[in-house]
């Protein structure tokens, strides 16, 4: 069972698909943005 915490917000950084994530769609991220029931600050990742 996942650790519940009481945060006000999530921060996460978003990461560019990798090749296999891009050709079977696999986004964490966008997994996390559906089902999270706070408000995410999404920052980018530097490369």
């Amino acid at each position: 069972m996942p650790a519940r915490h009481e945060a006000d917000m999530l921060g996460v950084v978003a990461r560019r698909h990798s090749l296999a994530g891009t050709m079977f769609h696999w986004s964490i991220t966008a997994q996390i943005i559906q089902e999270s029931p706070i408000p995410l600050l999404l920052l980018p990742a530097e490369y």
